[in-house]
């Protein structure tokens, strides 16, 4: 073996260590999936915050990613470590007016899902791909 591609296979596997202990990267798979739509006219952003439970989003969402109108995000997916029926997250919504969905268990076809805020005029969610897919929406953020 080279000298070279031994320290090369060193950076590479210290930098795998790296980032499976800061979390952001899991060999297992999501709980779910999350998608964001702006069914608006008008610019809005997303961003995630933890609510119970250690809860992110891969790959990571930024806060204030912007989200055009009429545009879908990526899809991110959800990992709770350990996944708690207590455990919940938010998906915020910014434009003149927030809007806050606060998701928290999520079982097929039934997830708990509280939104507030003067920005949620119109929106929602639903379950897409077979129920893999969480799709949470606005539709008028007030600006």
């Amino acid at each position: 073996m080279k000298k070279g591609s031994f320290i090369t296979g060193l950076v590479l596997l210290s930098n795998v260590i790296t980032a499976n202990a800061s979390g952001s990267i899991s060999g297992s798979s999501p709980h779910f999936y999350i998608e964001m739509q702006n069914q608006s006219q008008k610019n809005a952003s997303i961003s995630f915050s933890q609510g119970v439970g250690n809860v992110y989003l891969q790959p990571e969402l930024l806060k204030f990613t912007p989200l055009p109108p009429n545009q879908i995000s990526e899809k991110y997916g959800v990992y709770f470590d350990p996944l708690l029926p207590e455990d919940t997250f938010n998906i915020i919504f910014t434009g003149k007016n927030d809007c806050v969905f606060n998701v928290g268990f999520f079982a097929p076809a039934d997830p708990v899902i509280t939104m507030s805020g003067l920005g949620c005029a119109g929106g929602g969610y639903r379950i897409i791909d077979n129920g893999t897919t969480l799709l949470l929406y606005i539709s008028d953020i007030h600006k």
